[in-house]
């Protein structure tokens, strides 16, 4: 119940990162650059110490059910951790983005917004599962499979318009490209939050 909790923790602060990277990508304001930094450090922290605790807790002999959450809940933690790490990656890209102005045109970048918003609502999805009860745990992970697979097809379509952009013009490309690598980098947090879908039934196993 405990690592519950903290993980239920972590996880929110691991989508207030993604949240705030991506408003410092879309709209050019950093007001939360610090909070994303030390969120990172809390993640570090929580990755760390829950590893530690149950690395030293399997030495026990502990009951099947408890031995089976050891694994899962240490591939979560890191897969948390490394949500805060692409989030802080993100944010690096959102200034560099700022600096060189490449979101003047925010019409052109609306596949961002679509996955974005896709990979949020995913994120909430998988806290309601953590947070709630056996039979609305049961919905929701039905519901998640639909989330992936927006997020997939999303993911596709769009590597799939944007891959060159217009050869002849070097803003098309440059929006292009600004697009590929945006979507790259939420893919990879949408890959973690995939990992944690896939083991919520050992995390809230009663």
């Amino acid at each position: 119940s405990q690592l519950r909790r903290i993980t239920i923790e972590a996880l929110e602060k691991g989508q207030d990162m993604m949240r705030s990277a991506y408003h410092a990508f879309m709209d050019n304001d950093f007001s939360k650059d610090q909070e994303i930094i030390n969120y990172e450090n809390d993640l570090d922290d929580y990755q760390r110490d829950v590893s530690s605790f149950l690395t030293w807790l399997s030495e026990f002999n502990v009951d099947k059910a408890n031995a089976e959450r050891v694994p899962a809940y240490i591939h979560v933690a890191h897969d948390i951790e490394r949500i805060g790490d692409i989030a802080v990656n993100f944010l690096h890209m959102a200034k560099n983005c700022a600096e060189r102005d490449l979101l003047a045109h925010k019409e052109s970048v609306k596949p961002i917004d679509d996955y974005f918003s896709a990979m949020d609502l995913y994120c909430s999805e998988i806290l309601r599962a953590l947070k709630g009860k056996k039979k609305e745990r049961e919905d929701i992970t039905a519901t998640l499979t639909i989330r992936q697979k927006v997020l997939q097809q999303l993911d596709s379509e769009i590597q799939s318009e944007y891959s060159a952009g217009d050869q002849s013009d070097m803003r098309s490309i440059k929006i292009a490209v600004l697009i590929n690598d945006s979507v790259t980098i939420m893919s990879r947090m949408s890959r973690h939050l995939l990992n944690i879908a896939q083991r919520i039934t050992l995390l809230t196993k009663d």
